[in-house]
C-alpha cells in the first residue's frame, strides 16, 4: 500500500484541496519549517510552523511528527485562541525528504462539534485542550509519556546541532519494580511510580529542559544547553534525592533499587535511537 503522496500528485489535486480546507501547508515537523499554499504555489514562512497557533512554543502534541514516524494519516482538533481547527496530517514525499501536508478546517461554527454535546462552547474548548494535553501525559505519573519523547527529542537533537550547544540525557530506572508488582500488586507499584514522579518533577529544570516516563520502570531527563560539568553536578543532586526515596504503604516498607545513567555531548550527531541506547548502556546501580 502506498503511504506517500508525490509532489506531482499533490499539485494535480491542490485546487480541489484548497476549496475544502481553510489552510493548506507543507510542514517539516523536525526542522519546524512551514510552506503555505497561496496563489498556486507554496511559500516558506519566516517563522517556525508552531507560530500559527500563537503560543510561542513548540506543540506538545504534534501529530505531524506522529504521522511522519508512523507513515499514516493522523487527525486532531486544535485550538487557536477562540477558534477550533480540525487538522489532517498526511505524509508526503518531496524530493529528498519526507514532510507533512497539513490540511486545516476551521470548525468553530460547526454545529456537529458544539451543538451535539451538552456543554457550552467554553466547556468544549476546555475539554479539547485537556484531551490534547492528556495524550502526551502518562496516566500514572502525570509526566510526559513515550509519545512526547519521540515527538520532542528529535527537535532537541536538531537544535543542539544548529545552535552548537551541549546536550545531556539522564536516565533513571527502578531496578526492582517488576519484583514489587509481583509481590505486592501493580497498585502498589503505581503508587511508587507516582511518588517518585513527584520527586523527579521537583528537580530544578531550566526552560526547554524536561522529564518524561520512558518505559514501565524508566524515566529520562533532557538537559538542553548543559555542559558536561553542569550535567554531572545536576545528576549528583538528583542522586541524593533518589537515595532518600523510600515508600511505605499498608505497613509494607521495602528497599528501593535504582540505577542511573548519563550521556553528555557537544552537538548531538547521532540518531535519537542511538542516543537512548547509549544512555541506557551507561546505567549503573546507585549504592
Amino acid at each position: 500500500m502506498k503511504k506517500y503522496l508525490t509532489l506531482e500528485e499533490l499539485l494535480k489535486k491542490i485546487d480541489l484541496i484548497t476549496k475544502l480546507y481553510h489552510v493548506v501547508r507543507i510542514v517539516d515537523p523536525v526542522h519546524k519549517e512551514a510552506f503555505f499554499y497561496e496563489n498556486r504555489q507554496f511559500t516558506q514562512q519566516d517563522l517556525p510552523c508552531y507560530s500559527f497557533w500563537e503560543k510561542n512554543k513548540i506543540c506538545e502534541n504534534c501529530i505531524s511528527i506522529q504521522a511522519l514516524e508512523e507513515e499514516e494519516v493522523y487527525a486532531k482538533v486544535e485550538l487557536k485562541k477562540e477558534e477550533a481547527y480540525l487538522i489532517l496530517s498526511v505524509p508526503l514525499q518531496l524530493k529528498d525528504r519526507k514532510v507533512i501536508l497539513e490540511l486545516m478546517q476551521n470548525v468553530t461554527k460547526e454545529r456537529v462539534l458544539f451543538d451535539s454535546i451538552d456543554h457550552s462552547k467554553e466547556e468544549i474548548y476546555l475539554l479539547l485542550k485537556n484531551r490534547n494535553k492528556n495524550i502526551i501525559k502518562n496516566d500514572v505519573t502525570k509526566l510526559f509519556n513515550k509519545r512526547y519523547i519521540y515527538e520532542r527529542l528529535p527537535f532537541d537533537i536538531l537544535c543542539s546541532n544548529l545552535r552548537e550547544e551541549s546536550f545531556c540525557l539522564i536516565m533513571v530506572r527502578i531496578d526492582n519494580l517488576k519484583e514489587i508488582n509481583k509481590n505486592y500488586g501493580q497498585s502498589y507499584g503505581d503508587k511508587i511510580l507516582s511518588n517518585l514522579a513527584n520527586v523527579l518533577v521537583k528537580q530544578k529544570l531550566m526552560e526547554d529542559q524536561w522529564v518524561a516516563r520512558y518505559s514501565a520502570d524508566t524515566f529520562i531527563f533532557v538537559l538542553n544547553n548543559f555542559t558536561q560539568e553542569q550535567s554531572k553536578h545536576w545528576m549528583e543532586n538528583l542522586k541524593k534525592d533518589i537515595k532518600k526515596f523510600n515508600f511505605q504503604w499498608d505497613k509494607n516498607c521495602i528497599d528501593m533499587m535504582f540505577s542511573m545513567g548519563i550521556y553528555s555531548t557537544f552537538q548531538v550527531n547521532i540518531s535519537m535511537e542511538e542516543l537512548l541506547h547509549r544512555v541506557e548502556m551507561s546505567l549503573q546501580r546507585i549504592e
